[in-house]
């Protein structure tokens, strides 16, 4: 029962989480997702665990946290690859290629779009196939190789209108603003981008829509429009602001502090100058660097301070040249070699000339390695993880000193076996697959659990991952990061133990419960056909004597036969509320949705012609339903009212008040009334059967009748309390 209900949960907390996400509350999708993963690590379920992966992706890339972003999808592409369906297999290549081009590793973007591709077209989905030419229309456009760009544009198009994709329309626009901006024909580029907005409104999609007011604000720039290009950019920023997108809006303030410079508004340019340094401190971005290095020196320049200005621009420089010598544009170049061997030739001369001038900064950067490779080491030979590198043939080539302390091997005797000799009999096959995987997703780190022999004997928990760094030169093999997990497994198995202890403990108890309830029902048959019959004879002689011999009985006889009579009648209500606190316990609930109000109404009906309340006493609030016994329920609203009623009977003004308010996500519902009151100091009585705060001879009952509440509370998983004063009235809560 409790594994079905864990994985029932698990599907609503990502349903919830999903719901979050959509309404772009990431915070609370976050909070969800981790209470989801709390739930997996007790019942893994690959399918659920790579769609939060994959979730928890997506909220990083729209928070623009790409490198958590990158960390979530690949293991999401692990887990997709694993289940083996090529859909949410070709998803996560489109994801990390997304995560690439924002990043602008265009080398890694073109490749995960051309493996997406190939998949959508091997398996014949060619629906699908839009998008993803769509990305790699941008990319090409992007290193300037336009006719290959064109050609993708065309079959995304005609595979956008084939399917009828119409909010892909909205990227198509874009990327054909792309196209007609970097052929500098602005006219079509402005038109392109209007479009892309129209799509973008009526998509909901703000990111998007921004973009194109800042190509359409760039391109107003270069034909020299300050004022159209501001309010284009104003647009932008307003789109940016309102959605939270930091970066956006660093990068079109610059530029509209570039306008204002142009419009002689050197204060408007300053402040936005100012509020862009201040913002772009943490950020490791040498594009906003660059630019903000541009406009510094342009605004001093304005300023005529020149020496600031010359600084400013000496800044620019170093930017520029640092960007041309950066990754990403290396990767462009591999990439339009690709297409045009001739243009290649001449940037890589360009590259090698940077090369030689920056000869000593090469010099310094290896001897920072050197450096950081002797921390490395150290951190490496003190710690505590084992660390293993594995060769091609699965022989172990390396071991950190913890690897040979925890298992009790020599240093100084190397490793002279094969991986598999290291493993127990039971771990060789699903370590023997998850290489497997290793093996097809290098770079990728791949968790798994084991057991490593000790020398002396006996075996060693441990954890962790092993990653395929076959393609870095200095490496060569598997590395294995591993930590020592014993004490945990052997925590683990004794609370197994302990689990199958308590259900044994918990199978004998029920057999007794089982034998009690049966002893239960024997005297409730006895409590209603033993004392019913002798209770009847007794009120039904009683009354005879009355009826029959009145005339001679004296008063004090009389009033002898009426005490008997009065006192068989309140046995009887006695045996019948013992034999409905009896019966609650076995009674199974029947739970639906239940209008409060209308059991409120329906009570009040019952109490008006059975307990002569005075009119007007009794306000019902607005009610929240609730989920219960709706049967069960009635009970409970009339034995709390019955009892406000009865205990506020003397007073010259009578009120009862029922309602309900809700404090942490729960409802509590409430019954108040300005009767007798009772001392706290008594409230655990209450509930309690046969326990009474009153005189009999004050107000009339059983003493049975909170107990019984006190019972269906308790078996809706509730709880019931109560707040009162002598004298001044009394408040009863119960929960659901």
């Amino acid at each position: 029962m409790k594994k079905k209900h864990t994985k029932v949960s698990t599907s609503f907390l990502f349903s919830q989480a999903e719901v979050s996400y959509h309404k772009n509350d990431f915070n609370d999708a976050v909070d969800i997702l981790a209470v989801l993963d709390q739930e997996l690590a007790y019942e893994p379920d690959p399918m659920l665990e790579m769609k939060s992966s994959n979730l928890r992706g997506n909220i990083h890339f729209k928070q623009q946290e790409y490198a958590l972003a990158e960390q979530f999808f690949l293991k999401s592409l692990i887990l997709s690859k694993q289940i083996g369906d090529s859909r949410y297999i070709y998803n996560r290549y489109d994801n990390l290629a997304a995560i690439y081009i924002a990043t602008k590793r265009y080398r890694y973007g073109i490749e995960y779009l051309q493996k997406s591709l190939e998949l959508k077209e091997a398996i014949g989905n060619t629906k699908d196939m839009a998008r993803g030419l769509l990305q790699l229309s941008g990319l090409l456009f992007t290193i300037d190789n336009f006719e290959a760009g064109k050609e993708s544009l065309q079959n995304a198009y005609n595979l956008i209108k084939k399917y009828d994709q119409r909010e892909l329309l909205m990227h198509w626009h874009f990327a054909m603003g792309m196209q007609y901006k970097r052929e500098e024909n602005a006219k079509a580029a402005l038109t392109e981008y209007t479009k892309t907005i129209k799509y973008a409104e009526e998509f909901s999609n703000p990111a998007v829509a921004s973009k194109a007011y800042g190509n359409q604000g760039d391109i107003l720039m270069h034909m020299q429009k300050w004022s159209l290009s501001e309010k284009k950019y104003n647009e932008a920023f307003r789109l940016a602001h309102d959605n939270n997108m930091p970066l956006d809006l660093l990068t079109i303030s610059l530029q509209l502090s570039f306008i204002a410079i142009e419009k002689k508004n050197l204060k408007r340019a300053r402040k936005l100058y100012d509020n862009v340094s201040k913002d772009a401190i943490d950020i490791d971005n040498d594009v906003l660097q660059k630019d903000l290095a541009e406009l510094s020196a342009r605004l001093h320049k304005a300023e005529n301070k020149p020496t600031e200005a010359l600084q400013a621009y000496e800044r620019y420089v170093l930017y520029y040249k640092k960007l041309y010598d950066t990754e990403v544009s290396r990767t462009i170049l591999d990439i339009q070699a690709k297409y045009e061997n001739e243009k290649k030739e001449r940037e890589l001369q360009k590259v090698k000339l940077q090369q030689v001038e920056s000869e000593l900064k090469s010099l310094r950067a290896e001897r920072a390695l050197m450096e950081h490779e002797m921390r490395f080491r150290a951190l490496i030979e003190n710690g505590a993880d084992l660390i293993y590198i594995i060769d091609s043939e699965l022989i172990v080539r390396y071991a950190s000193p913890s690897a040979f302390h925890l298992l009790g091997y020599d240093e100084k005797n190397p490793f002279k076996y094969g991986m598999y000799d290291l493993l127990h009999d039971d771990d060789k096959a699903m370590i023997s697959d998850r290489l497997k995987v290793v093996m097809e997703n290098p770079g990728v780190p791949v968790f798994g659990q084991m057991r490593l022999p000790r020398q002396e004997g006996g075996y060693v928990w441990v954890e962790g991952t092993a990653t395929n760094l076959f393609h870095v030169e200095a490496v060569k093999g598997i590395v294995c990061n591993l930590r020592d997990i014993t004490e945990r497994k052997q925590s683990e198995a004794a609370i197994n133990e302990l689990n199958e202890s308590l259900e044994q403990k918990i199978i004998e108890r029920t057999a007794e419960l089982e034998e009690a309830n049966k002893g239960l029902e024997a005297f409730s048959y006895s409590v209603s056909h033993d004392l019913r019959a002798p209770l009847r004879i007794i009120s039904g002689y009683s009354g005879l004597l009355h009826k029959k011999y009145a005339d001679t009985l004296t008063d004090e006889a009389k009033e002898f036969i009426t005490s008997i009579k009065d006192n068989a009648k309140h046995m009887g209500r006695l045996i019948d509320d013992l034999l409905n606190l009896s019966r609650l316990g076995r009674q199974d609930l029947v739970k639906t949705t239940v209008d409060m109000n209308a059991v409120a109404a329906m009570v009040m009906t019952e109490l008006k012609s059975s307990e002569g309340m005075v009119e007007g006493s009794v306000q019902i609030l607005d009610l929240r339903p609730a989920i219960a016994d709706e049967g069960l329920i009635k009970q409970v609203l009339l034995n709390l009212l019955s009892n406000a009623v009865k205990y506020s009977r003397k007073k010259d003004k009578p009120v009862i008040e029922i309602g309900s308010y809700v404090r942490n996500k729960a409802t509590t519902y409430y019954v108040k009334d300005n009767g007798a009151g009772f001392d706290m100091k008594h409230a655990d009585k209450l509930f309690r059967a046969f326990q009474r705060l009153h005189d009999k001879s004050q107000f009339e009952g059983t003493g049975i009748g909170l107990a019984i509440v006190h019972s269906i509370i308790t078996k809706h998983g509730g709880q019931i309390w109560a707040e009162g004063k002598d004298g001044k009235g009394a408040t009863f809560f119960f929960t659901l």
